[in-house]
């Protein structure tokens, strides 16, 4: 099986980059990582992010619960379109819910 990821893994560290360079604990909450790792990212050169585009293999995958993505794939199995449109509706909630439910601040 063929597959090349290289291309989409540039494109999220590009947007995560920027995400984080804008303002560091946004991009922590929005991509996952603790602050550190945020910062560290803001900081990747150019020349740092074109060496993804070395790596084929998928780098990111889903940030929500197991739970969300079966609700969703059913609902687009089942072709209840409003049902998926309502959970892409509250993608951004979700994901969020899931970061600052479980900061410790």
């Amino acid at each position: 099986m063929k597959c090349n990821f290289s291309n989409i893994n540039l494109q999220y560290l590009i947007q995560a980059r920027d995400i984080a360079k804008e303002d560091v604990e946004h991009g922590s909450i929005i991509l996952g990582m603790d602050i550190q790792l945020s910062k560290e990212l803001a900081e990747i050169s150019p020349q740092g992010l074109s060496m993804v585009a070395r790596v084929k293999v998928p780098l990111i995958g889903p940030h929500q619960h197991t739970v969300w993505w079966k609700r969703f794939f059913r609902a687009l199995d089942e072709g209840r379109a409003e049902e998926a449109q309502a959970i892409m509706e509250h993608a951004n909630l979700i994901a969020l819910d899931r970061h600052y439910g479980s900061r410790k601040d």
